[in-house]
This record gives C-alpha cells, structure tokens and sequence, in this order.
C-alpha cells in the first residue's frame, strides 16, 4: 500500500506540484501585501492660503499643498463653488464665487494606487447694500436726485511691479525698514504670480542626466560668485524657482514681526516641502545661499517636518 508521500512522489502526480507553484508565484506577483511587502500610505497633505481664507465675491487667493511632494505625484482639485486654476497643481489660484457663504475646497494627491486628502473652508463675505435715502416729495420750484451707492471696487495689492526681481527687492526693502504689512503684500504678490513657473523648475533641477549620480539641484549651483556672466546665467535660468522660494522665506519673516508665529512656520515649512533646490544670490558676499537651509532654522526642532530633497 502507497502512502501519500509514496503518491506525490510518483511522476502522475509531479506537473500537478509545478501547476501549483506556479500559480503561488503569480499570485505572489499580482498581490504584493500578500508576499510580505506592505504598501506605504502617502502622508496627509495640508492645503495652506496665502493669508486667511476669507473673501469677497470675485476675490482670489493662491493656495499650495504642503506635507507631500515629488516628481510622481497627481493633484486635483474641486471646489463646492468658484473657480480654481490650474486645476492638477500643487499650487493654484482660487477664484472666489459671486454668492456668499462658505466654501469647501477639496485637493486628492495620488501616487501610483495609494491616495490622500485634504480640506479647506473659504468664508465667502458679500458686502452689505446700502439702502437708497428717501427722495422728498417734490416741490413746484426743485425735484431732489436720488442718492446712488457707488459698487464696491477691490483693493488692489499695495506692493507693485512689473517682474519678480522688482517685487524681491521691495520685500526686503519693507522689511530692512520694519514695514512688515508691505513686506507680506510683496511677497504674496510673487507667490500669487509665479509659482507654477517655480514649480516647473524645481522639478527640472530635481533631474538626474545621464551619465550623472546627482542631479542638477546640486550640481548645477556656481561656486564662482566673483564671475558676473556665471552668476546672470544662474539667475536667468533658475529665476522663478528662487524668487518664489525666497518670497515664501521672506512672508514667514514678516509674518514673525507680526506676531503670527504659526503662520510663519507654516511659510517656512513650505519652501522645505516644494523648493529643496532654489539657491538665492547674495551680492554682497558673492554666494548663492539655499533658501530650504535658511527656512529649516527658523522651525524649532519638534515642528521640523523632513525635506523633499536634500540640496
């Protein structure tokens, strides 16, 4: 009489054995949690407003996600009312609705089949209208004209210029003169009109070329200040990506005289999380100095959050 090991043994029952092993080793395959390899969640991002989200009809206000980058990350964005633009970035501009109320905005990251969300509300504030005077009975000599309420117009941003090298300047001219209110306005005004520029190249410099082990984020910075022609080539290519990064820099200086400690963190924590790679001229001292180190000083240790990259 066989035993069961005498059955598997015997050459009937061998291809029946590799069928089996072979169906293990392509489940194995299509489930990799079920091989012991578990799948690592994407971290919880946070939407952060250029100043509080409150609003009137017609307003915008940029927004960037913080908490989550890197070069294979999708972003889409909804809103409950109101227009955002560009709608797959991570950072865009909300446009606010003519209606008023409160607004929920709405940002998926996704990488590959793992994906995270985040939310914002936007109080949307529509100023009151004012009620017409009483017009007096006329008189045979004079009919009064009605009074008229002029519609409100938007406050257009105290800071102004023509480029960002321009609006760069005045921030730190507002804040060299303790003017932190102009400092803030200018340096929400370059992040409010540059970051996809900047977001664009801070992915390009995060590239590794061929034939290279580092990518241009570090390879690409002038160690020769003293060469003028170096330094305007540097500037000229990578112009968005550091004076978007330092604008972010110089808002949580400013936000700090004005006592808004949390919000300067925040601000801080930005240019660690989306622009580990812009380096910002000195001209006094000839160097380029990387933005991410500066801001990572400025955040007490236990609020640290780890960089993207490491430039």
């Amino acid at each position: 009489m066989k035993t069961v090991g005498t059955v598997f043994a015997t050459r009937k029952y061998r291809p029946h054995v590799g069928i089996i092993m072979l169906w293990l080793g392509l489940l194995c395959t299509l489930t990799l949690s079920a091989c012991g390899r578990p799948v690592t969640p994407l971290p919880i991002p946070t939407i952060v407003p250029a100043h509080p989200c409150t609003l009137q009809p017609g307003d915008t206000i940029p927004l960037v996600v913080t908490g989550i980058a890197g070069p294979n990350i999708l972003y889409t964005w909804s809103a409950s009312a109101g227009l955002i633009s560009p709608p797959n970035n991570s950072t865009v501009n909300f446009t606010a609705p003519q209606t008023g109320g409160d607004v929920i905005i709405k940002v998926v990251t996704q990488s590959g089949s793992q994906s995270s969300e985040a939310f914002i509300t936007c109080s949307i504030v529509v100023a009151p209208t004012a009620t017409p005077t009483a017009t007096p009975a006329p008189t045979p000599t004079e009919t009064p004209t009605p009074t008229t309420t002029p519609a409100p117009t938007q406050t257009p941003s105290p800071c102004q210029g023509s480029n960002s090298p321009e609006l760069i300047a005045k921030t730190w001219a507002a804040l060299g003169t303790n003017d932190a209110n102009m400092a803030l306005a200018c340096a929400e005004t370059i992040i409010a009109n540059y970051s996809a520029d900047a977001d664009a190249q801070q992915a390009e410099r995060m590239v590794v070329p061929a034939g290279k082990t580092e990518n241009t984020c570090t390879s690409a910075v002038p160690t020769d200040g003293k060469n003028a022609g170096v330094v305007k080539e540097f500037n000229g290519k990578y112009w968005a990506l550091d004076d978007v990064a330092t604008a972010w820099f110089l808002r949580g200086e400013a936000l700090m005289k004005l006592g808004k400690t949390a919000d300067a963190i925040t601000s801080y924590q930005a240019v660690l999380n989306k622009y580990a790679c812009a380096y910002a001229w000195d001209p006094k001292n000839f160097w380029f100095w990387n933005v991410a180190n500066a801001a990572k000083q400025k955040i007490p240790p236990s609020l640290l959050a780890s960089p993207t990259a490491t430039p």
